[in-house]
């Protein structure tokens, strides 16, 4: 055993942190909808608007904007907004075009026959 080396590891999950109960930068969402808010209160205020229905409009970012964290970021894997989406939409693919399949390999599953190999390599 002497000969072994011993090395102190972490193999601990790495965390983003926590600020305002929200895990990494989610809070900068809440903050964004706030400041939304103030500009459409300002602009509803200077609009001519009753300062009552200003502020319920102003209100509206906020909810919004937190019932968006709860249903795609609070609790969830890193990339599943995108994911929801694509299932929403059917599983296609929502960011690049249609993949051409290599006839090659479909014809080795039984779904094309290939008259020589020169034929895939040299089309």
């Amino acid at each position: 055993m002497k000969g072994l080396r011993r090395n102190q590891t972490n193999a601990a999950d790495d965390s983003k942190g926590h600020s305002l109960g929200l895990e990494g930068d989610q809070f900068l969402y809440i903050i964004g909808a706030l400041v939304i808010g103030v500009v459409l209160l300002l602009a509803g205020m200077k609009g001519g608007l009753s300062p009552g229905l200003a502020l319920m409009i102003a209100c509206i970012p906020v909810p919004i904007v937190i019932i968006f964290l709860v249903v795609f970021k609070i609790g969830k894997p890193p990339r599943y907004q995108g994911d929801l989406i694509q299932k929403w939409f059917g599983n296609t693919s929502i960011t690049r075009g249609e993949k051409k399949k290599n006839p090659y390999l479909q014809a080795k599953q039984g779904k094309k026959t290939i008259k020589s190999k020169t034929f895939v390599f040299f089309k």
